[in-house]
């Protein structure tokens, strides 16, 4: 057997560990090693992995952004009746202010008149009866802001009486495309009126024909849906096309996600990433997250992880979640990028405060593990529970493995006596292979709660074997060697297949020095010496 340079006592002491020790201490850690590292580099959420369309990000916001309307083009009369009475309406509808764009005399109104608008606006806001409903109006470059009073300063009875569908109706049936979107969303919201998706839509389409890139945007979106509208894939990507050179990136990115995923259309990663890319010319955090994940991946592009690396860095800075695990898992593992796992653990910290389930488990596995950031079991346990909670099949079975894990090593205290034994069972029925693994260590010790049990131990690791688990061909390697049911030739069988799989101990007793041993030495030089 060639040795090459490394301290003969610490392969006689893992020989040792090998022949005679309980396999679960060693073997779960080696196992955690091999397994874990097909989620550590880059790990993309199965939501992640097939993009959904956005639907909800154009919509109205009826008690944060306010509203905007357009008064462009309107008679001055029209333009008042606009103005007084959606300042009243915008009570009942709980908007906190309205944006008025009324131009400084470039444009010509209906009557050949420039800039009266814009004169006027001072005289209609100042009017007594909008007193009781405005706070303070600022002025900018051609336009108003309006900012209403708060909820706590005027009644509800005079919201109630101010809040009149038809004369929103009215108004929206004089053209202006604003209110015409505002009536629409009323209608498919269901707010304040009876929902009604087939009114919504053909109000949206009235709006998406005077080219406002919301209402194309909110209609393509229907119609990809088939609510309030016939279910028509390509007319929906005209729409969304539209609504794109109009301004609105989601447009863009929800073309991308229809050819990413193949939605009525031919699935083509090619025309997805163009789209995305668009989406991304406009600013779109989700774009740049999503476009990150394509190019490490190499669909519709080249696959290049210095590029990824860019995109996930774009998008975490504009404040996209996703893109802040990514670009975390890709300097903590050196991808495409400088090593720097003080900086990963900062994006993974931040992603686990905006809820994002992914982070929480990566962030509280660096606070277990001491990973850059300070070895905090108590911290560690509550980004583990908060992913436990998130839904999210994989990350669930992690965080509840790992919970059971600092319970089992009694670095945190049980909440109740079979807290321990509950999460084991638990991340076993989720799917996750290493609680699988320990489960069967479990009942072949008869530990932890659970009767000693060969059989069982044996069920538990031919399935975890099945997926190739080195631990668990040598687990079953033991078991056939010195278990109830020796058994020589499916021993060697198992044996030999751990080995296959680089499990250390097995490559140990066939005479071979495992990686983690060459790494230990090449790391420990002091130690090593030639024999």
């Amino acid at each position: 057997m060639r040795h090459e340079q490394y301290s003969y006592s610490i392969y006689l002491l893992l020989v040792f560990f090998a022949l005679f020790s309980r396999p679960s201490a060693y073997a779960m850690m080696e196992v955690e090693e091999d397994f874990s590292n097909q989620r550590s580099g880059i790990s993309q959420l199965k939501q992640e992995e097939f993009p959904t369309m956005e639907g909800d990000q154009e919509k109205l916001s009826f008690d944060v952004t306010g509203l905007r309307i357009d008064l462009h083009g309107e008679s001055l009369k029209d333009a008042q009746d606009i103005v007084m009475n959606m300042i009243q309406q915008a009570y009942g509808l709980n908007s906190h202010e309205i944006h008025f764009i009324c131009g400084r005399g470039n444009h010509v109104n209906k009557n050949g008149q420039r800039g009266v608008i814009w004169k006027a606006m001072p005289t209609w806001l100042s009017d007594p009866s909008m007193a009781s409903f405005i706070d303070h109006y600022t002025k900018g470059l051609g336009t108003y802001n309006v900012v209403l009073k708060s909820s706590k300063e005027i009644s509800p009875e005079i919201k109630r009486d101010h809040l009149k569908i038809d004369i929103i109706e009215e108004l929206a049936n004089k053209g202006n495309p604003q209110i015409q979107l505002l009536l629409a969303e009323l209608y498919i919201e269901g707010k304040f009126i009876k929902q009604n998706y087939k009114t919504g839509a053909s109000w949206l389409k009235k709006a998406a024909d005077q080219e406002l890139g919301q209402a194309q945007f909110r209609l393509g979106y229907m119609t990809a849906m088939g609510k309030g509208a016939i279910y028509n894939p390509l007319q929906s990507i005209e729409l969304y096309e539209k609504s794109g050179k109009n301004g609105i990136s989601n447009g863009y990115l929800n073309i991308g996600t229809m050819y990413y995923v193949g939605e009525g259309v031919e699935q083509n990663y090619t025309t997805s990433h163009y789209y995305y890319r668009l989406a991304a010319k406009l600013g779109n955090p989700r774009a740049y997250n999503l476009l990150g994940i394509m190019t490490r991946k190499g669909l519709g592009t080249l696959p290049s992880d210095e590029m990824a690396v860019l995109w996930d860095r774009k998008g975490a800075e504009a404040g996209e979640p996703h893109a802040m695990v990514n670009l975390g898992c890709m300097l903590i593992d050196g991808r495409g990028v400088l090593k720097n796992e003080i900086e990963g653990a900062k994006w993974l910290k931040k992603a686990a405060e905006a809820g994002i389930a992914e982070g929480q488990l990566r962030y509280g596995l660096l606070c277990k593990n001491g990973t850059r950031v300070p070895k905090e079991y108590e911290q560690a346990a509550l980004w583990l529970k908060r992913a436990a909670a998130s839904g999210l099949r994989w990350i669930v079975a992690d965080a509840q493995y790992h919970l059971y894990d600092l319970i089992n090593t009694k670095k945190i205290k049980p909440s109740h006596t079979d807290e321990a034994k509950n999460l084991l069972k638990a991340a076993v029925k989720n799917g996750q292979l290493n609680a699988l693994y320990e489960l069967g260590h479990c009942y072949r010790f008869g530990s932890h709660g659970f009767p000693r049990n060969e059989a069982k131990a044996k069920q538990c690791y031919l399935k975890a074997s099945t997926y190739n688990h080195g631990g668990a061909f040598y687990a079953l390697y033991e078991l056939y060697s010195l278990g109830e049911e020796v058994d020589e030739e499916k021993a060697s069988y198992y044996l030999n297949k751990a080995a296959q799989l680089g499990y250390s101990m097995a490559l140990l007793l066939k005479g071979i020095m495992p990686r983690s041993v060459q790494r230990f030495i090449e790391n420990n030089p002091q130690n090593s010496s030639e024999k």
